[in-house]
Order: structure tokens, then C-alpha cells, then sequence
């Protein structure tokens, strides 16, 4: 594949990592909303202790994940074009899952002011 597949492939997956990056922070923000408000739970095992202390909670669910997105998207720019386009699908599928993820927060959130 040419270098100019490879851009168009990059500037794709660039467009969902940030979609990833701002689809964890609702996650987290909706997740300590929640979780501080009695609507829902954490659950992670690893992150459901952290809850109880925001700025830990904040710097592991928020911060590390999007400087490991970063991290891995400076890498995969580095990769070939076949590899760039194959890794679109599990960015997709990733997207998709933080949608759902989502969804089930609002759902959470909705159904503890009506019962």
C-alpha cells in the first residue's frame, strides 16, 4: 500500500482514539457520578477501591488510559498500512463497547430518579 493509504488509515484511527479518549472520560465522570451518588457500582475490582479517593480514581480511570492511547497511537504510526488498516476494526469495536459502557451509565442514572 502506498504512504498516502497509510495517511488516510492514520488520520482514521486518530479520529477514534480521540472518540476512545473522551468516550473513557464520560465513563469516569458518569462512573464517579454514580458511584458517589448510590446508582451504581465500579465494576472493576481493581478501580472499585479507588472510588472512595477521586484523584486516584481520576488518575487511573481518566489520565493513564489516554496517555496509553497516545502512547499507542505514536507507535502504530510507525507500523505499516496493512497493520494501521487491521487495527481500525478493534478501535471500532472498542468505540462501540465505550458506547454501550455509556449508555448503561445513563440507563443507571435514569432509572434511580424514577424508582
Amino acid at each position: 500500500m502506498s504512504e498516502f493509504s497509510k495517511t488516510i488509515f492514520i488520520n482514521i484511527t486518530k479520529k477514534y482514539f480521540y472518540y476512545i479518549a473522551v468516550f473513557n472520560i464520560i465513563d469516569m465522570l458518569l462512573t464517579l457520578y454514580a458511584t458517589t451518588k448510590g446508582y451504581g457500582v465500579e465494576i472493576n475490582p481493581f478501580l472499585s477501591e479507588l472510588v472512595n479517593y477521586p484523584v486516584l480514581f481520576v488518575i487511573s480511570k481518566g489520565v493513564l488510559p489516554s496517555l496509553l492511547l497516545l502512547i499507542v497511537f505514536y507507535r502504530l504510526r510507525q507500523a505499516k498500512a496493512i497493520e494501521i488498516k487491521k487495527s481500525i476494526k478493534y478501535l471500532k469495536l472498542c468505540s462501540y463497547w465505550y458506547m454501550l459502557v455509556i449508555t448503561s451509565h445513563f440507563i443507571w442514572i435514569y432509572y434511580s430518579f424514577i424508582f
